[in-house]
């Protein structure tokens, strides 16, 4: 998306026979047109308005044809939105969630549920309100039942949030999940990676909390759950991970899971992580 902002961008601002500076004026600073026209900057929801305003544009401009079409039913939002997440790409997120908010007049329990969680992901991640996106997310875990999906995938993102805010109620959120993590069914491979995702968060959370003992043995546990159902999902954060965990224990075991990490973030043609663990592992 960065590359398709910068070049609507330029050509808006050389449509109109404006320099940098004068799109910039009373808006940001002039090195930040630049880096957004260089593909280097995404701008907040905020400064995206304010450029769109003062070009004479609508917001979706600046976004793909899949982001600006209107949405004829709720799953293209949800095939949409997962890209989205899994990209971290909120700004676009935002848009079509607001997009798809205005269009769809009644909804029934599971769809609402559904926009009511986005809503509060944007509420943490755009607008930075940590504790009422918190209060959001609990307020739809009271509404769904914990055997179904859609609560496991909620309140990992609780967990998230929870993992800024507070331990001791993270912890307590944790212990609870445990019990629907046992019942997932491993046969689908969505719930498996909701699994590893879930797990994974949890071991980080540890980490962070210098919980090292217990976090190397949930992610080996982890990660022997992943060869036994044969998925790479997270493999490479997870061994990069247990790197980090193992560094104070025995530093040669830790690059050899850090080596095992470069490998799978190469086979993900993830090359910013694998020059990163490269770079870490050169500097050691």
């Amino acid at each position: 998306m960065h590359a398709l902002l910068a070049t609507r961008l330029k050509n808006k601002r050389k449509e109109l026979g404006w320099s940098q500076k004068e799109l910039a004026d009373g808006i940001c600073q002039q090195t930040q047109i630049s880096r957004m026209e260089q593909g280097k900057y995404m701008p907040g929801a905020d400064l995206l308005y304010k450029l769109s305003e003062k070009l004479g544009l609508s917001m979706d401009y600046f976004f793909s044809e899949e982001i600006s079409k209107n949405f004829l039913d709720l799953s293209s939002f949800k095939r949409l939105s997962e890209t989205l997440l899994e990209n971290q790409d909120y700004t676009s997120l935002k848009y079509a969630f607001e997009v798809e908010r205005r269009q769809q007049a009644s909804l029934c329990f599971d769809e609402k549920i559904y926009l009511d969680w986005i809503d509060a992901i944007l509420t943490y991640q755009c607008e930075h309100q940590l504790k009422l996106a918190i209060s959001k997310i609990e307020d739809i875990l009271i509404k769904i039942n914990v055997d179904k999906v859609d609560y496991l995938y909620i309140v990992n993102t609780l967990l998230i949030f929870l993992g800024y805010d507070d331990n001791e109620k993270f912890e307590q959120r944790y212990q609870q999940v445990s019990v629907a993590l046992s019942k997932i069914d491993t046969s689908v491979r969505e719930q498996i990676d909701l699994y590893i995702k879930i797990k994974y968060n949890y071991c980080y959370h540890l980490w962070k909390h210098e919980e090292m003992d217990k976090s190397r043995v949930l992610l080996l546990e982890t990660i022997e759950f992943c060869n036994k159902y044969h998925s790479s999902f997270r493999l490479a954060d997870l061994y990069c991970l247990l790197g980090n965990v193992t560094e104070d224990l025995d530093l040669s075991v830790a690059k050899e899971y850090y080596m095992r990490a470069k490998v799978l973030y190469l086979i993900e043609n993830n090359e910013v992580m694998a020059l990163k663990v490269e770079q870490y592992l050169t500097d050691k």
